[in-house]
């Protein structure tokens, strides 16, 4: 099953009566599962429809009743976001999502499929880490005995257009920071360098 496939299907009650069509997915704080379904009925008034990995998904979907509650993770659709490496190299558009009961299996970028255990971040844009597991083991070893963190050309000099904070009421680096060594041992120092690429690489 594709993540298209979800989109746009009818949405019966359980006594055949049409409600509305579905029309976004609604994922996992993580990004890595589909819990719900957005759906919009005949005045566009929104409501949810949960889903759970052993429903069957048809060409209709049938709601034991209507429900407006709230559900954990956002709206979200994958579709047309850019995607790069954890170096910064452009692999392409997301063309579409392939799922296994609801679970994330692989992003799909134009003719090819990246596995999602290769996925380090969503954001703005998703970040991928395709170095072979053994270099990124030696890296991480590597990487525990340095002081600083390795600071990747491609950062330096870029622009943030996005705040990014260090907690919820807390401004670390403001939009319009310009990237400098000390900015990139800051981002090290607060965990914050995955989200520091993806604001400097977003269009």
């Amino acid at each position: 099953m594709f993540f298209k496939d979800l989109i746009g299907k009818k949405v019966l009650s359980q006594d055949g009566k049409l409600l509305g069509y579905s029309r976004c997915a609604v994922f996992s704080a993580n990004h890595r599962r589909i819990v719900a379904l957005l759906c919009a009925d005949a005045e566009e008034e929104d409501f949810i429809l949960p889903l759970s990995p052993r429903r069957n998904i048809g060409d209709a979907l049938v709601m034991p009743r209507r429900s407006s509650g709230k559900v954990s993770g956002m709206p979200y659709s994958p579709l047309l976001k850019q995607a790069y490496t954890v170096q910064g190299q452009f692999l392409g558009c997301v063309s579409d999502v392939r799922l296994e009961n609801l679970t994330v299996a692989a992003i799909v970028l134009g003719d090819k499929e990246l596995p999602a255990d290769k996925v380090k971040a969503y954001g703005d844009c998703i970040l991928f880490d395709l170095s072979p597991k053994s270099e990124r083991t030696a890296r991480g070893r590597k990487n525990a005995t340095e002081k600083e963190p390795i600071r990747p050309a491609v950062l330096l000099g870029r622009t943030l257009r996005y705040d990014i904070k260090s907690a919820p009421d807390k401004l670390l680096f403001a939009k319009g920071t310009r990237i400098t060594p000390d900015v990139l041992r800051s981002a090290y120092k607060h965990k914050k360098l995955v989200e520091l690429t993806a604001k400097s690489l977003a269009e």
